[in-house]
């Protein structure tokens, strides 16, 4: 862990964990996975689903990595009929956002874990469905749209209208990309 991190005189805000900090400056970050201090603080998301991360030399494919990410299930071959919604959406997505699957998957796998821990869990598939049913046309940034999403959750906002609110957050953001 950072030697920052450890130093008295640097403190996180109340409230805020270090692994609720990690996700969110991991989410905003470049195409690489988040670093996490240690496998211990990762939060899993289904009971035994194994690594949170898909990384570059990972040779399964996405849509298996993320449905046994979700689901927990190990035993989960490319195959299997289990895997196809998470196929699905992946596909759907990519007409939308200008990531890659794998990234797509993993500030999925993110969103998920931050959400789950503030005791807000939501279905990772009824997420991203939903987000790519109000994107409209043209392809987005998917790190752009979830990192407003949570900054809505985080206010308080329900699930439903931080959906509806992200039109606003985003062209908010566009027009003050200081952050002022």
């Amino acid at each position: 862990m950072s030697s920052l991190l450890l130093s008295p005189r640097w403190k996180l805000p109340d409230g805020v964990s270090l692994i609720a900090f990690v996700l969110v400056a991991g989410m905003v970050a470049c195409d690489d996975a988040p670093v996490v201090a240690s496998r211990e603080e990762a939060v899993e998301l289904g009971e035994g689903s194994g690594t949170r991360w898909h990384a570059l030399t990972d040779p399964t494919p996405i849509p298996l990595f993320l449905a046994r990410a979700v689901t927990g299930r190990q035993d989960l071959r490319s195959g299997d009929p289990a895997v196809r919604p998470y196929a699905e959406a992946l596909r759907a997505a990519r007409g939308h956002y200008i990531e890659t699957d794998r990234m797509l998957a993993n500030r999925l796998i993110q969103a998920a874990v931050l959400l789950a821990e503030r005791g807000e869990a939501i279905d990772p598939l009824q997420l991203l469905d939903d987000l790519v049913a109000r994107s409209g046309s043209g392809r987005r940034s998917f790190g752009t749209e979830i990192h407003h999403y949570l900054n809505l959750r985080e206010e308080g906002v329900s699930h439903a209208a931080a959906i509806e609110r992200l039109d606003g957050a985003l062209a908010a953001d566009a027009a003050d990309p200081a952050g002022r």
